[in-house]
């Protein structure tokens, strides 16, 4: 039996969440379905199933939902002589957003319901965007769905000895998905957004590659003072993808490297901001997501993750410099294979976070020498970044 306040609060929700796509529609210029009918329509799907336990009365619900946005459908077609399926399907679907704030779901009915608000109020820039939207980037896409939905589930989510190492495929293929997420949607904000701002193209390319971003960028000017911003800033994108990574990977060991994250990203941004010029501009390109860069990452990341491994078990003292080489290669890499070290135990906080800073820096030692060898840059400010890079890991080595 529901209660009076349980039972006010699921219609208040109902009306309110649905009282926004509702004003949108009317803006729209929607005469027909507006407001009250959409706010009714949830109050509908809300009532059916609050009274109801079982989910009989909702479906039956539904299917008159549906039979109502044909028959408004019908209308527009013969009557009014438009199309449009978009009004059409607002009601069912607020409709099922009132059964689920009956159900008690408040949490992703009100999700749904502030999304589809927001496709509604974007219709001419989602449409602006679909015209644009490459042959290229639809393949690109196909290839993220392949890797996310198709080989992902299919690997085992048991460790496997690979030279006497401690492997889990599935979690080495969780960092191929977040990595080649991370890479599509860069290309995504470089194209559409910010192409051609320094500061936010430098930052966006860093989360894929800080060393590639500074390759493009040295081709593209020879600003020693823009290329060490870039540097800088493209070091804090870095931060920021290995942040994801450590998220997804080991929140527990995120947790432990947070002042050292926080503080590499800040100061980065601090130093590079005072050398940016307002007004510069030069446009950055970005490689779309492929197969060959996908198949690249996992390949460094495999014979990182292994060589840290079988540093870690037979000679820890080592490891130390294994990643220091590692983050040559990837800093990514390093970051992601730590943070399985750290999720199975076989490394504790301090030394992971140590392991963490060393890759870190062994990433910045690659961008500084190809500065060094293809910009000619000298001076102490090279020296910068791996003061900042110290200074965060020795405050957050004081504080574990």
């Amino acid at each position: 039996m529901i209660t009076l306040p349980d039972f006010l609060l699921k219609a208040l929700l109902a009306i309110a969440a649905v009282g926004l796509i509702g004003l949108e529609r009317e803006r729209s210029r929607h005469p027909l379905i507006g407001t009250r009918t959409l706010a009714l329509a949830s109050f509908l799907g809300m009532l059916l199933a609050s009274i109801d336990g079982s989910l009989l009365l909702p479906a039956i619900g539904l299917i008159g939902s549906f039979a109502l946005a044909a028959l408004y459908y019908y209308f527009k077609a013969m009557s009014m002589h438009e199309g449009g399926l978009t009004t059409t399907l607002m009601i069912p679907f607020v409709y099922l957003l009132g059964a689920m704030f009956g159900m008690g779901l408040y949490m992703e009915a009100g999700i749904a319901a502030i999304a589809s608000t927001y496709l509604l109020v974007e219709k001419k820039e989602f449409h602006s965007l679909a015209r644009t939207v490459s042959k290229e980037e639809i393949i690109d896409m196909l290839i993220l769905a392949i890797i996310a939905f198709i080989i992902y589930p299919q690997l085992p989510d048991a460790p496997i000895d690979v030279f006497s190492i401690s492997f889990n495929p599935r979690f080495f293929w969780t960092i191929v998905v977040v990595f080649s997420a991370l890479s599509f949607a860069v290309h995504i904000i470089a194209k559409y957004f910010h192409e051609r701002a320094v500061v936010y193209a430098a930052l966006a390319s860093g989360f894929v590659s800080s060393l590639a971003t500074v390759a493009v960028f040295s081709k593209k000017t020879t600003d020693r003072n823009l290329l060490f911003a870039v540097l800088l800033v493209s070091s804090a994108g870095s931060i920021l993808s290995d942040v994801a990574i450590l998220l997804v990977a080991s929140p527990a060991l995120l947790a432990s490297a947070s002042v050292f994250m926080a503080l590499s990203f800040v100061l980065f941004l601090a130093f590079a901001w005072k050398r940016l010029k307002n007004g510069m501009r030069i446009p950055v390109e970005r490689e779309p997501l492929s197969l060959r860069m996908a198949f690249e990452f996992a390949v460094i990341f495999l014979v990182v993750n292994l060589m840290l491994g079988w540093m870690a078990t037979n000679y820890p003292g080592l490891v130390y410099l294994s990643a220091l080489f590692g983050g040559v290669l990837s800093s990514t890499s390093v970051f992601a294979s730590i943070a399985y070290l750290f999720a199975t135990g076989a490394m504790t906080a301090k030394p992971a976070v140590t392991c963490l800073f060393l890759g870190a820096f062994g990433s910045m030692c690659a961008k500084a020498g190809y500065l060094a060898w293809k910009a000619k840059m000298r001076g102490a400010r090279l020296a910068e970044p791996f003061a900042i890079l110290l200074f965060a890991w020795l405050a957050c080595y004081a504080l574990l």
